[in-house]
């Protein structure tokens, strides 16, 4: 590929389906994230044709958050659902206390036992 200076450059690409010939008008897009000194080509524009290819898998990839924010996310989840499960089990807890303990008073009630039997 030839720049404008007439300088060639070398272009490998991967994944593309351009179309172009000799003498086409190309723009080829390199999308670095901050901090870093290299990065894929995202997208090649044929301005002679008015045409874009994109590679949809770097840019996906480009765009996937940081991979220690992922971490702190399933994290703060796993500890949500700790507690979630926490309070279920204590709830389920509570609620077969009191209704052992209504049965326990309806049974009393029902076979009209005295205080001094009750246990």
């Amino acid at each position: 590929m030839e720049d404008k200076e007439g300088k060639e450059h070398a272009l490998e690409l991967t994944n593309y389906n351009i179309v172009s010939r000799e003498g086409n008008e190309m723009t080829a897009v390199w999308a670095v994230k901050r901090n870093k000194k290299s990065g894929p080509y995202v997208a090649i524009f044929n301005h002679t044709l008015s045409k874009v290819e994109f590679n949809g898998n770097k840019l996906f990839w480009m765009m996937m958050p940081h991979w220690g924010l992922l971490a702190g996310s399933l994290l703060i989840l796993l500890i949500m659902s700790f507690f979630a499960l926490f309070i279920g089990v204590a709830g389920w807890s509570i609620l077969a206390y009191i209704k052992a303990r209504d049965l326990k008073a309806e049974l009393v009630r029902q076979f009209d036992v005295p205080a001094v039997a009750r246990t």
